[in-house]
Order: structure tokens, then sequence, then C-alpha cells
């Protein structure tokens, strides 16, 4: 169960078999089994899923994929003072081994607090191991972010501050993505997009409300989670872990502008979007006129031939 918040009643990601718990429309039932009455925050749907799948099929190697998901869970008090949790999953299978004869597999899922300017005031990260879960949590105070790690047999708490931001600041301008790997130094060559925070439905909540009909860009940051924990701490690992450069890495001074309107195929289809571009790995997509990040394109990785994209799977491909 996911420490500290209400548990939904929710079914994890499943590879190949793309299964979530809620599908398409489909409100989020209580624990009476009753349906919940639908919100709106930030142009996401309470209880409505947006999932997202690694691609293309031509540029992954056999045995490979990753699906990310995002949903709006609960809306916590009401006007300024309103707090939105949103569940993320994801789930990764990846060939290994020398001739890659076996397949590994990788889980972790996440809950983003965040106030109605997208800011995240509490993010809880959770990777399901063979002894339990690892659980990292930020909570957001005063101006800085206090992050600890809880193993099965110790814990690890350090505090962040946020560059740009003191301690009388409004909460704005700082969203959650990965657009970079926060803890590349520990990370072991693996693809930057091997997160839960790559998950493009988060570029949602940076974009403004509506979308303005001409170009548009703004200063951001972007809170970047590393991508990997160890599943048990040295001393010296620890120790990094309060190096400042290390508790630096956690943000990413970054720019989002929006362009013009494109067509561009997702999937098997060809729509009108809105292209966006931010800096990093991460070299923009697009996004419809609802606000939803539709595509997200990136650089190849190390070992990787063809460019990548994570985009958005449509109702019919659940």
């Amino acid at each position: 169960m996911r420490s500290g918040l209400i548990a939904s009643p929710r079914v994890p990601l499943t590879l190949g078999l793309l299964a979530f718990a809620v599908v398409g429309g489909t409100p989020v039932p209580d624990v009476a089994g009753t349906a919940a009455v639908s919100q709106s925050f930030l142009g996401f749907q309470q209880g409505v899923a947006r999932r997202y799948v690694l691609g293309p099929p031509e540029a992954l190697v056999e045995g490979e994929a990753a699906e990310w998901s995002i949903t709006l869970h609960h809306i916590e008090g009401e006007g300024d003072q309103a707090l939105a949790v949103f569940d993320l999953d994801y789930l990764r299978r990846a060939p290994f081994g020398p001739l890659r004869e076996s397949r590994v597999t990788r889980s972790l899922w996440a809950e983003v607090t965040v106030n109605p300017h997208g800011f995240p005031v509490r993010v809880v990260e959770g990777e399901r191991v063979e002894s339990g879960e690892i659980i990292t949590e930020y909570v957001y105070a005063n101006g800085r972010v206090d992050k600890t790690i809880r193993w099965p047999e110790t814990e690890l708490s350090v505090g962040l501050r946020i560059p740009g931001h003191d301690e009388d600041d409004e909460p704005d301008g700082v969203f959650t993505f990965l657009t970079r790997i926060a803890d590349q130094r520990f990370t072991g060559g693996l693809p930057f997009n091997d997160s839960v925070y790559a998950n493009p439905g988060l570029l949602s909540l940076a974009m403004p409300q509506p979308l303005p009909p001409d170009d548009w860009e703004r200063q951001v940051v972007f809170f970047t989670p590393g991508v990997r924990l160890v599943r048990i701490p040295t001393q010296e690992w620890i120790r990094l872990q309060r190096n400042a450069q290390v508790l630096r890495s956690h943000y990413d001074g970054n720019k989002l502008e929006l362009g013009e309107v494109e067509e561009v195929e997702i999937g098997t289809e060809t729509v009108l979007a809105r292209r966006f571009e931010i800096e990093g790995p991460f070299r923009g997509g697009y996004v419809d006129a609802r606000g939803r990040v539709l595509l997200l394109r990136h650089d190849p990785g190390e070992g990787m031939e063809r460019p990548r994209h994570i985009r958005m799977l449509r109702p019919s491909e659940y």
C-alpha cells in the first residue's frame, strides 16, 4: 500500500495486456463500489487515465517494451488552496545478458500532489523489489524540499534547495518531469527514459491553460528525481547523496516553448497538434488543444541506433 496517501483500487500496469484500473472515461469507484463524482484539475478528469507507450516499434530491440500512465485520483480542498493527487505507474521490460537471452522487468509507482499552478508539494515514489518496497518521499515546505528514502531496515533524509526560490516565494514555476538523469553517475548506463517521471502526462501540468493562440515561452524549473536507487545502501553511497552536486542535480532550469500547429502521426493516425520544445535529451513533442501531451521525442541513448518517442495511446488501443 502506498505510504501516507489514500489507497486506490488500482490494478498495476501489465505489459502486453495493457491493463489499468481505469479504462477510457470510467470513473474511479469509491470503497463502497459506487461511482465518485468526476472532477477536473489542470485539464485532467478525475479517474480518466492517460497512457503512454515507448516506440516506435522499429526502434526497439526484440523483447523491449515500456508503458506509463497518469491518473487524477482525487482533489483536496477548493480554489487557490486545492491540491490534486495524481497516480503514476511505470513498467519496463528489456532484454538482458550477453546474448539478450534473459528479460528484466522494472516496476515503479509514484504519487504526485500539485497545487493549482502545477507545483509539486509532495512526491512519493516506490520501487517494488524482492524484499518489499523502497519508498522515496519529497515534501515541500517554506521554500525547500525534504527528501526521505526508506529501505526495509534504514532510512536517509536530506534537504534540497529549489534554485531561484526563497521561503517567501509563491510556489509556482516548478514542475515534476525527468528532463535529464538526475543521478547519472549512479545509473549504470541505463537509458535516460527508464523512470516513472519520464511520463509525458506530467508535462501537461506545465502547459498554459488554455493554450494561447500565438507562440509562447516560459522559463521553468523541472524537478527531476533520481531514476535508480540501490537495493542495499552503503555508507559511501549515503555520503554521496549529501554531495552538493548531487543535491543540485534534482532541479533543472529549463525553457518551455509552444510553436505552431502541425500535422503529426500519433500511432496510425494523423492529427493536428501544437509543437513544443524543451531543452535536454527530450527534444520536445506535440500537445493538443486540450493540453494533452500526445507525443514526446528524444535522442537515441547509448547503444540505440534510432530516435525514439513516447506517445499517448488511444482508448481503442487499451
